[in-house]
């Protein structure tokens, strides 16, 4: 089994973002702020949880996180954007966390 670790930053309005690294490489994140786990309004707590690949009829091939306390469907996919919605920021994600460059 290969493990990934992600690092965030920082957290606010605007987003929480992040790195995965693994091995030698490095991808760049970006989550929703932190608001106690809120479903649809916050990034997923830390902790250690198993990624499947599959296939999304949105985003195509992404990786699932399973078993994340109090949520279902935690998607690893391409994104732009993951601000606070209540806060009048935009957001291209429900939870999940996006990808980029």
């Amino acid at each position: 089994m290969r493990k990934v670790q992600l690092v965030r930053f920082f957290s606010n309005n605007e987003g929480t973002p992040g790195v995965l690294l693994f091995g030698n490489s490095r991808v760049y994140t970006l989550e929703l702020p932190w608001r106690d786990n809120a479903v649809k309004m916050s990034c997923i707590p830390r902790g250690t949880y198993r990624c499947i690949l599959r296939q999304s009829p949105k985003f195509g091939l992404t990786y699932w996180l399973t078993n994340v306390p109090g949520r279902s469907l935690v998607l690893i996919h391409a994104g732009n954007l993951a601000g606070a919605s209540d806060k009048g920021y935009s957001t291209n994600v429900e939870g999940c966390i996006l990808t980029g460059l």
